[in-house]
């Protein structure tokens, strides 16, 4: 990034940017739920993938629990969108076995449940399972590549009352109203 005079930030710089400034036609204090946040490639690994350092996600936790705290209590969000990877079943290095009995990982099933349930991840987890029994803000899923063996049944376990939008094996699509629609 430069400036207009020609200044660069250093390249480990972080900036995060925000905007008081109200979209046009909407009111900013208004309490109308109409909007609709969504995320994606979040790419969650396991407790192995954080310990071990290549998982994608691991520094953006805070970062996540921030805005799922705010789609949380805004009046203006009815839905959260998550367009698929929230998981990541791919980015495991090759010396690794993806299923490893010593590690509880015994099927999908477990690797899932063992991703929810890394220390890195639970507070997400946590946000998520508030949002999607909270009753005010739907939160709906479609799968993607990384965690396209992820079910329903699955999902539903780890989040209760999380609405599956899958078509198939790693594909699905959202229409939440019929100008749109949104796919991984």
């Amino acid at each position: 990034m430069k400036s207009t005079t020609g200044l660069a930030l250093a390249s480990n710089t972080t900036l995060e940017v925000r905007t008081s400034a109200k979209p046009l036609g909407v009111d900013a204090d208004s309490t109308t739920r109409n909007s609709i946040v969504c995320i994606s490639d979040i790419h969650m690994g396991d407790q192995r993938s954080a310990a071990l350092g290549y998982c994608w996600f691991t520094n953006n936790a805070a970062a996540l629990e921030s805005l799922l705290g705010f789609v949380q209590t805004s009046p203006q969000v009815k839905e959260l969108v998550i367009l698929g990877d929230l998981f990541d079943g791919w980015v495991i290095p090759y010396r690794l076995t993806p299923f490893d009995s010593s590690t509880g990982i015994n099927n999908i099933r477990d690797y899932f449940i063992s991703v929810a349930n890394a220390p890195v991840n639970t507070g997400i987890v946590n946000k998520f399972r508030a949002i999607a029994s909270g009753g005010l803000v739907r939160l709906v899923y479609i799968p993607g590549n990384h965690d396209m063996l992820l079910t329903q049944d699955i999902l539903q376990e780890i989040i209760p009352g999380i609405i599956w939008q899958g078509d198939t094996t790693g594909l699905g699509h959202y229409s939440p109203v019929g100008e749109i629609v949104m796919e991984h």
